[in-house]
């Protein structure tokens, strides 16, 4: 809503309120800095429900982020159309596939049916590079070399990751800018501490 008396930048763009600019937190997310959700396996569920997952694309699952898993959007691909989960993966192991990590009431699950639509909120998605950049933070000698671009032909051209012939995954190279990222944001915040 316009409001003659908001604050304005020196152009005369509307500063502060629905207007601000993004904060350092939420450049971070969008650049891909945030911090890495939790371990698969490990995000705390309440009791009395069931921990799921939801093996998908890259693309597919970026949409469950944003809008959820719906019933009405399933395809019913190998079976009826229903949103389909496990209490352990279907297609491999979280760290090597797209998995979205989510939680229902016990009741709200007849395997491998969820029985309702599920929000964004009730899980965390889990991308293969994610594995990969939390092997570099936790091993320090393999995080100095990244950090002195030892590994940097991992990442392809323009910034993106790619293989180049180097026998690498896109995923190390996403792990390795996810890494840059995080430091890049670090020094232009250094008093930024993530909420636990």
């Amino acid at each position: 809503m316009y409001n003659p008396n908001q604050p304005r930048d020196p152009k005369g763009r509307p500063t502060g309120g629905q207007f601000s600019r993004m904060s350092a937190v939420e450049r971070a997310r969008r650049k891909n800095a945030a911090p890495l959700p939790p371990e698969p396996g490990t995000m705390p569920i309440p009791e009395g429900h069931v921990r799921l997952y939801h093996q998908t694309g890259e693309d597919e699952l970026k949409s469950i982020m944003k809008t959820g898993l719906g019933i009405k959007h399933a395809r019913g691909i190998e079976g009826p159309r229903a949103v389909y989960a496990g209490e352990t993966p279907f297609y491999g192991e979280v760290r090597y596939k797209n998995t979205f990590e989510f939680h229902v009431p016990k009741s709200q699950w007849d395997a491998p049916f969820v029985l309702r639509d599920v929000t964004p909120r009730a899980g965390v998605a889990h991308y293969p590079w994610q594995a990969q950049a939390r092997y570099i933070l936790t091993h320090p000698q393999t995080l100095k070399l990244a950090r002195e671009g030892e590994f940097d032909y991992l990442i392809g051209s323009g910034g993106r990751p790619g293989k180049q012939g180097t026998g690498a995954s896109d995923n190390e190279g996403r792990a390795l800018l996810y890494i840059k990222r995080v430091d890049a944001f670090m020094k232009i915040n250094p008093k930024f501490k993530p909420k636990k």
